[in-house]
This record gives C-alpha cells, structure tokens and sequence, in this order.
C-alpha cells in the first residue's frame, strides 16, 4: 500500500527503466530473494511437498537459468532502479510458438517479474510489464506466456492487463496413491517414477553439458552431452525437436574439440531433421546449416562450404527477417569463407554483417564477437595493423568480461592480440604477452584435461614471437 512506502522513496521522475547487463546478474540476487519469500508466503499448501529450498541455493540454480537464457538473441533483463538502488526487475524471452493455437511463430516468455517490497504501489511492475510488451513486440511475439504460483496475488495484477487462463500447472507427488482410476493406464507407479526421474535427471545433465560447452570444457560438454544423446535414442525419442537440439549442442561441442568430421555428421542430421520437422525455412535449420558451412570449409572444402552459406542465406531471405540472429549467423559464415579463401569481396560482406550483428544482437553477444574476431583476421591478413589492434583489443577485452579470462576464446583473442602487436614493431609488448598466454593456456588445459585443440591453436598463434625468443 502506498502508506508502506519509505518517506525518502524516489519520485516517478527519478526512477530509471533499463537493460540490465549480463555480467552483473548478481545484483539481482536479493529481489530475487524477495520474490522466493512471497512465493513461500503465498503458498502454504505446497508445504507438504518438501522443504524449501534456502535463498542462496535457490538463487544460485535461478541463476545457472538466467545464463543459459541470455545466450538465446532476445532474452533480456529489463530493470528499473533509482540512483544505486535496484527496484525490480523482468526476465523476458522470445521462444518459437507451439501448441494448437495460432499464436504467431514466436510468443515471449516472462520468466521473473518482481518488484521490491519497499517499492510496490508506484506503478513499477506497470513499467516493466509495458517494457516487456515492447520487447516482445519488437521481436514479432503477440502473446507473452506468463507461470504464476498457485496462490499468488501477482495473478490479479497481470488479469488487469487483459491476461487469460491458457494452462494450469499441477505438482503430483510420486508414487501415486493407492486408490487408482479405473480407467488407469496398466503402467505402475514405479515405472511412472522412474520415468519422471529420468527425464528431470537428463535435463539437468544437458544444462550441466550446455553450461560446461560456454565455459570451454569441451571434453566434460561431450562426455554428458554423449550421456544425454544415448539415454534419448535408447527411449525412442530420437529425431525429435528435443533430439536435435541436443545434437547441435553436441556438433558445437565436436568443433571446440577440432573434430570437424564429427561435426559436420551431426549437423547433416540435424539439418536433415529440422527440414522435416520444422521447414526448410526455419530458424533452427538455417542456423545449423550456417554452422554445416564452417564445419564444410574447416576441411578444405571451400567450394562445398560456400554453397551450403548461400543456401542458408537464400533460406533466410525466403523465411526470416534480415535481423534476425539465423539471417545474419548465415551471412556472417559467408564471410568467413570468403575470408579464408582470400576472396577480395571479402570486407563488403564482413563489415556490414558485424554492424547489424551489434545492432541486433548487442556488442557483447557470443555471435556479434565471432564476427570481430573475423574482422581481426582480415585485417591482419591485409596488414592494416592499427585497425586491427584497436578491434583485437576490444574483442580481448570482451571476450574477458563475458567468458572469463580463463576461457580458450578469451585465450585466442589475446593470442592475436600479441601477433599484432609484434607485428606492428612492439616487439617487448608482444612477447610478454604472448608468454602469459602460452602458459595461462596450458595450465587451463593441463587442469581441465582437454585434448589441447585450442593451446595447439594458441601456440602456433605465437609461434612467430616466442621462437627464438
């Protein structure tokens, strides 16, 4: 209530509405906090299900979600804050739209709406509702999928924007009781359970496979992403969407690991699938032909790999906006074959496809940086060596933040770095730093046991400076 409200609370005025920065994720740990106390509050009946979990470790398995999602194009967290108080905040994201009803090809996701206790009653969580109507609708979705715990008030706030009842989520604990229907499927209980806990089992395998792939333990990703696909084929389940999502983790992961063959294999399935399942015209079918492309070119075949990148591109023109992550991904893997077959067109394509990448997807996503690091290649090649440094520097720099110092991306960007710079005659500045890399690389690689793909890479990097030296 407006009584409950601080004296010293900001006016509207100074409250500031923004996107929020995924490498401080963290600050969003106490509202986080908050909204698990409510939810406890409001719901007294789940009680019997079991404990609950304490702040910290349910904000650490929130956050683990909150990482994996924003490595999707149009996740977003969207804030409103007042000076150096954070006030509340919305995870949103845009998913493809399935089920039976005519929703649009996208609906957006509201993952988390929460609005500290201090800070209720002064149209906040109307700021942020609004904020993610904007988003959403700026990414094609028409309708945006909102999960509110049985009990909760927040269902009354969100009917006053037009929501309607669409599914109903219920928690059955097993094993089921004794008095069965007697229309009951002849399955026991047992094997329900066992069901049950298998698939949870196998989802949290994959999100532990998909988070070890973004931290560049490429052999811990293959290890449980081979788990996860065996487990899948061996219930029937193969060639499903959920099947080949997992396949592309795992092609991806092949081509951390150097295995291009590999790669390429499962990415012909996966296209192969997606075509069947979903269209040739698909984002997924056109993202994983792009990525077909660079596993095509890695060996050699350039020819092969170029056409594969202008059908995806042509895909893309035919079913997908020029914005969109899958248009660009195609056109940038273009570029990288022209790049690496010394096309002189090469800069035209390139440069272009970075802009909009950065635009579209902000300067610090995992794609926007793969298409910088092609630009330092280029440039390098072209012996425009200042250019170069001031793009290899930044992309250092944020691969740094986003992935970690320790992460074999961060590793080789800091590896071209010191290439250039040895070759631009700082000869000192170079050699030191391509010191620190080698033997940061192979520490990384000694303690994460990897097959030495990426330190290999590193190494023949610096070869230039440090022989001899």
């Amino acid at each position: 209530m407006l009584s409950s409200i601080p004296p010293d609370f900001p006016a509207p005025a100074a409250v500031v509405l923004a996107e929020h920065p995924s490498t401080a994720i963290d600050e969003l740990a106490p509202l986080w906090g908050e909204l698990l106390a409510h939810h406890v509050a409001s719901a007294p009946h789940l009680g019997d299900l079991g404990e609950v979990r304490s702040a910290a470790e349910s904000w650490q398995i929130r956050r683990a979600e909150y990482r994996a999602w924003l490595e999707e194009p149009q996740s977003k967290i969207l804030t409103v804050s007042a000076g150096d108080r954070l006030l509340g905040y919305a995870f949103v994201r845009i998913v493809p739209a399935a089920g039976s009803w005519k929703l649009g090809d996208h609906v957006g996701v509201l993952e988390t709406l929460v609005v500290a206790a201090e800070a209720r009653g002064r149209g906040l969580g109307r700021r942020l509702i609004e904020a993610v109507d904007a988003h959403c609708h700026a990414h094609g979705a028409t309708t945006v999928r909102i999960s509110v715990i049985e009990g909760n008030d927040a269902h009354a706030f969100y009917t006053r924007w037009g929501a309607v009842g669409f599914t109903r989520t219920l928690l059955l604990p097993l094993p089921l009781a004794s008095a069965t229907p007697a229309d009951a499927p002849s399955l026991s209980t047992e094997a329900l359970g066992h069901e049950h806990l298998k698939d949870r089992f196998l989802e949290r395998l994959q999100a532990r496979a998909e988070l070890a792939f973004r931290e560049g333990a490429f052999e811990r990703a293959d290890a449980l992403y081979t788990h996860v696909l065996n487990a899948l084929t061996e219930s029937g389940t193969a060639r499903g969407l959920p099947y080949l999502k997992v396949l592309h983790g795992h092609a991806l992961v092949a081509y951390g690991q150097g295995r291009w063959a590999d790669g390429e294999a499962r990415l012909r399935e996966v296209v192969a699938g997606r075509e069947e399942l979903a269209g040739p015209t698909a984002a997924e079918t056109i993202g994983a032909m792009a990525r077909l492309a660079e596993a095509v070119g890695e060996q050699g075949r350039w020819e092969e790999a170029e056409t594969v990148a202008r059908e995806a591109i042509r895909r893309a023109e035919a079913g997908l906006e020029p914005t969109h992550e899958e248009t660009l991904s195609a056109r940038l893997a273009l570029a990288w074959v022209l790049e690496r077959t010394g096309a002189p067109n090469t800069e035209e394509v390139l440069r272009p496809v970075t802009e909009a990448l950065a635009r579209a997807l902000g300067s610090r996503h995992r794609t926007t940086l793969a298409s910088q690091h092609l630009l330092v290649q280029l440039l390098r090649d072209q012996e425009r060596y200042d250019e170069a440094l001031d793009v290899a520097r930044e992309l250092a720099a944020a691969r740094g933040e986003t992935l970690g110092p320790e992460h074999p991306h961060t590793l080789r960007a800091l590896a071209d770095l010191a290439v250039l710079l040895y070759r631009a005659g700082r000869g000192p500045e170079a050699v030191a730093l391509a010191r620190e890399t080698v033997a940061a690389s192979a520490l990384i690689t000694s303690l994460l046991g990897a097959d030495g793909h990426h330190d290999r890479q590193i190494r023949s990097a610096c070869a230039e400076i440090t022989t001899g030296v």
